[in-house]
């Protein structure tokens, strides 16, 4: 008993000591960065958190459970020693990759090192080689030093180290809980600093708290729009903005989860009638297979794997503030709600009339009233003569759902709940509900169009139409259904409609193009923008038929990197494992990771970074 006592004891040093190690390494990221956007108070608490929360996991829970899972065959000094040399270099490894790219070291990073697209990437010399060897070769020895030292102290009284760990939990509670309430009233001086902390997950309750009325929803503090802009390279150049001889209003209409090939004449009437003057993308691609990353790389044209970092800074994209420059009034309109994803505190952030909730019981009735409002908003910029950007967002889609006095076009039109797809018949109910649901809308998007012809103002209306993401009906026999499932042509491939003011015929355009693409040609085209697509997109322009190398797609769990010309998926989860995947979904085994399709991905992903601090 005494002999165990001791043990328990010398490792709780052990782990007291990494503690604190751990604890100067994080402090050392604040060097990083201007204090004074971020709370350096809060960021060490948070870094004594971390390092007390992380070190535990990994030098007394996970030691401890696989010694019990060995049956207490495996030595336990030598598998925390183990751990605590793994744990040590891979923060300091970190560090490094921090310094240099502002990217805290993730699986996906191991990955590119291990694929034959790491040359491309990281270009390490045998010195850089050996000096790394020769860092974690220098950890262990510290590691083995420092648990000989550990031993020394063993006959320390383990309440101590209880009570240590006890204060630890109770620092973690209370950070975790300052970022459940940071997140929820939008503090950015807090949610930025997180962003130091290698591997920190922080808690979030919105939905939570303002179910219950803690806190308002529809709250944004003064200013939140323009803190820590310079904390994000974006765009990486000032916009040059010339004065316009001709303002043509432009309205964006999206319809969620809106699948390619449900844009027909049968499904879409209106729609499918209004494109006879305009232009169809056949090989048009979203951002992403669910609303945030799709709605994301419509508006910013940059990969979703950003969305957290442009929240947490409250960035709005370039295109407001060009339209503001230019005298545009602009106007938002969502039927779901903007809090959730939080589009009112990213994408409409600038927008000071934006209202991220509307009335309404259901999708419907949201839709509904989103029409009128818009419609209301058409003919009071028309009356006022400004030139005028809208946006409106409709929802039924998403839901299958059309009014109870709605003759459904599609029969059998049972209703079905999303968790009866269990049979043919049923999922033809299902596709049947769906379309019904797009009929319906498609007659709410026809009274917008018939607003503008009545307002004389088609002539004057850039008019795009598009979806933030597709919606599958297990087409590929994989068992997916909806979408943020996986990353094919049925929950990424989305119909793109635009008309040009005074377009006469109908145009096919049946190159792969993508969400990256719309706004680069409305800031060259119509908006004024001289700079170089790239100062502030991922994308090119829609008339450009060069090849798309790949286009960035993401979940909330994973990302993909899609290559139009292979017609393969490169697909990561959020721990960063990549697979190979044919445009079916199916995993393709014995196909090797494309080094190009990595290489270029990385690039993308680093595009709109801070460049490395000197």
């Amino acid at each position: 008993m005494q002999q165990k006592a001791s043990l328990t004891a010398q490792l709780n040093i052990f782990w007291l000591i990494n503690c604190l190690l751990y604890f100067a390494v994080l402090l050392h990221y604040f060097s990083y960065v201007d204090s004074q956007d971020f709370s350096f108070d809060y960021y060490v608490f948070l870094s004594l958190s971390q390092a007390g929360f992380v070190t535990w996991i990994c030098l007394i829970l996970l030691p401890v459970l696989i010694y019990q899972l060995s049956f207490k065959k495996l030595n336990l000094l030598i598998i925390t020693f183990f751990f605590g040399t793994i744990i040590l270099f891979l923060v300091l490894l970190d560090q490094f990759i921090y310094s240099q790219y502002h990217l805290h070291l993730n699986w996906t990073l191991i990955q590119m090192v291990l694929s034959p697209a790491r040359t491309q990437i990281f270009s390490l010399t045998i010195g850089e080689q050996v000096f790394f060897f020769l860092v974690f070769f220098a950890v262990g020895l510290l590691q083995y030093y420092l648990l000989k030292l550990s031993n020394a102290g063993k006959k320390l009284q383990n309440n101590i180290f209880i009570f240590l760990q006890a204060v630890f939990f109770l620092l973690f509670i209370v950070m975790q809980s300052i970022h459940v309430w940071a997140d929820a009233v939008y503090e950015p001086k807090i949610l930025s600093t997180t962003e130091l902390i290698p591997w920190f997950h922080g808690a979030t309750a919105k939905r939570f708290l303002a179910r219950h009325h803690w806190v308002d929803a529809n709250n944004m503090p003064a200013g939140v729009a323009s803190f820590g802009k310079k904390n994000i390279n974006y765009p990486l150049h000032s916009l040059n903005i010339k004065a316009l001889d001709t303002k043509f209003n432009i309205v964006m209409i999206v319809l969620d989860a809106w699948r390619a090939d449900s844009f027909a004449k049968k499904i879409t009437p209106n729609v499918a009638a209004f494109s006879e003057n305009a232009s169809i993308y056949h090989q048009h691609f979203s951002g992403g297979n669910n609303t945030r990353a799709g709605i994301f790389s419509l508006f910013y044209s940059i990969g979703p794997n950003e969305f957290e970092s442009f929240y947490k800074m409250g960035r709005g994209p370039v295109l407001f503030e060009v339209l503001a420059k230019q005298g545009y009034k602009s106007g938002a309109y969502t039927s779901a709600s903007a809090v959730n994803p939080p589009f009112h505190r990213t994408v409409f952030v600038d927008l000071p009339d934006f209202r991220p909730t509307m009335a309404g019981n259901d999708s419907v009735e949201r839709d509904r009233n989103i029409t009128a409002k818009f419609n209301a908003f058409i003919r009071k910029s028309s009356k006022s003569r400004q030139p005028f950007f809208g946006f409106v967002f409709y929802d039924s889609a998403h839901a299958y759902n059309y009014p109870p006095d709605f003759k459904p076009l599609f029969q059998p039109s049972e209703r079905i709940s999303h968790l009866s797809f269990q049979s043919d018949e049923q999922m033809l109910l299902a596709r049947n509900q769906y379309n019904n649901a797009l009929n319906f809308i498609d007659r709410l998007v026809g009274e917008i169009l018939v607003t503008l012809q009545q307002q004389s103002l088609l002539d004057k209306t850039i008019v795009i139409i598009t979806a933030d993401h597709g919606e599958e009906f297990n087409d590929n026999q994989s068992g997916f259904w909806g979408h943020n499932g996986n990353f094919t042509r049925a929950q990424t491939q989305v119909p793109l409609i635009i008309y040009w003011p005074n377009q006469r015929k109908q145009q096919h355009i049946n190159y792969p193009t993508s969400h990256y693409d719309i706004i680069p040609t409305l800031l060259s085209k119509a908006l004024g923008v001289t700079n170089k697509v790239k100062d502030y997109s991922l994308g090119i322009m829609l008339d450009d038929k060069r090849q798309r190398q790949i286009i960035l797609m993401g979940s909330y769990n994973n990302t993909a990197i899609y290559s139009p010309s292979r017609q393969q998926f490169a697909v990561t989860n959020a721990l960063g494992y990549f697979q190979m995947q044919d445009a079916r979904g199916k995993v393709l085994k014995n196909t090797a990771l494309d080094a190009n399709m990595i290489g270029l991905a990385y690039q993308q992903m680093r595009h709109f970074l801070l460049p490395r601090k000197l």
